[in-house]
């Protein structure tokens, strides 16, 4: 089982779920409630366009929510401007 916190979950027309074995799925909900684990994390709606092989994310909104990233990982790099990873677009404009 992973450990994490300060996540969020894409609402986008479906609900995520979880697993801490093979079964059940769980809804993030019901997996804060049954493992008390990622607490901080939120379901949050994604505005997105995917076309063939490309991804666009449209809207940064619920993303500033984020923690810093811990101490130790600062040293190593730059915190990203947004959770998760950082924005890429390709080709370069």
């Amino acid at each position: 089982m992973n450990h994490s916190d300060y996540n969020v979950f894409a609402d986008a027309g479906w609900t995520p779920t979880m697993r801490h074995s093979w079964n059940p799925d769980n809804t993030p909900a019901q997996w804060q409630k049954r493992f008390k684990e990622d607490l901080h994390s939120a379901l949050i709606p994604v505005a997105f366009e995917q076309k063939g092989t490309g991804f666009s994310l449209n809207t940064c909104d619920g993303l500033k929510e984020m923690a810093p990233l811990p101490a130790e990982i600062r040293t190593i790099i730059q915190p990203p401007l947004h959770g998760g990873c950082r924005r890429t677009e390709w080709p370069p404009a």
